[in-house]
């Protein structure tokens, strides 16, 4: 049976991966869409019209961070390294059978790190771009960090705020110590409460689904709280999207266990396999793969939840 840790990271991966192929924007080295026409004979003044069309082009987004077209793309590269390093840190806990070597093992685990720290590094110096007293914040306390993002980025930035919410909530899954991720835990919850207030539809719905799954997967104690975990992921399940499915799985797995509410976890594995069909994506096989899963381990996991 695997544990909770592993079941958090089972759809969550591939759910920020997929957010950021959503977008249309690119990084400068993708390879351009052609198009091909008639050849036409230019004359001066087609030249000089097409001159003007160029000359009012949107200038390229210039950062210091990397090499993007826009801002979306560099929000994009942001998810897709948060993505890949929680897909990385899923292989070492899903081969518990000794079918992976442990250099393997070790290798995946690297890879996870640097992908997220990466994740990590880029969102903060998005953030440093927005404002250099970003940087001032991380040792004046988290009342300073609140202020400065309500100040410079709250309401002008909401796609960064997920992004860097994503990456903070990554790096709660690599840190070194306890101690370390609960510094972090104010930043990641601050970063994704402003993002969703501004609009909890972006990336069809991640920033509601990443921050009730850790909702629900924290124990009360240390500032769990399931039942706004819960209302959170069901209210942006009722929403059109790629992750409707996903947010059911990530209710049943995480609040439904966290509530000890067996009712509630057969009518949402119910749900995602005999309801309205969804699109057949990827995530949405997954989900319903994954929610076979869950219900044919059921009664071992909330027998383990009656005996803790």
């Amino acid at each position: 049976m695997k544990g909770l840790r592993e079941h958090l990271l089972t759809l969550l991966p591939l759910a920020v991966c997929m957010a950021c192929g959503g977008s249309q924007s690119t990084a400068k080295n993708a390879s351009p869409h052609v198009h091909t026409a008639k050849p036409v004979d230019r004359s001066s003044s087609e030249a000089a019209s097409a001159s003007d069309a160029q000359a009012n082009t949107p200038p390229t987004f210039n950062s210091s961070c990397g090499d993007f077209d826009s801002e979306a793309a560099a929000m994009n590269q942001v998810l897709s390294l948060c993505g890949s390093g929680l897909v990385w840190l899923v292989l070492p806990a899903a081969a518990q059978d000794g079918s992976v070597n442990e250099k393997d093992l070790r290798e995946a685990q690297k890879r996870s790190e640097d992908d997220i720290h990466k994740a990590r590094k880029l969102a903060e110096c998005l953030l440093h771009e927005i404002n250099a007293g970003f940087d001032q914040t991380e040792e004046q306390g988290f009342e300073s960090l609140e202020a400065w993002v309500d100040e410079h980025v709250t309401g002008k930035h909401p796609k960064l705020l997920l992004a860097a919410g994503a990456a903070y909530f990554a790096s709660l899954m690599v840190a070194d110590s306890l101690f370390d991720a609960v510094l972090d835990i104010p930043a990641a919850r601050l970063f994704l409460e402003r993002s969703i207030a501004a609009d909890p539809s972006l990336y069809d719905g991640l920033g509601p689904m990443l921050i009730g799954a850790y909702e629900c997967f924290m124990p009360k104690p240390i500032g769990g709280q399931p039942e706004q975990g819960l209302a959170r992921l069901e209210e942006a399940a009722a929403a059109p999207g790629r992750f409707r499915l996903a947010m059911k799985v990530v209710a049943a797995e995480l609040c439904a266990y966290s509530l000890q509410d067996r009712k509630l976890f057969d009518r949402l594995i119910d749900e995602i396999l005999h309801g309205p069909r969804g699109t057949d994506t990827m995530i949405d096989m997954m989900a319903q793969a994954h929610a076979k899963s869950l219900l044919a381990d059921a009664d071992e996991l909330f027998a383990l939840a009656e005996d803790d």
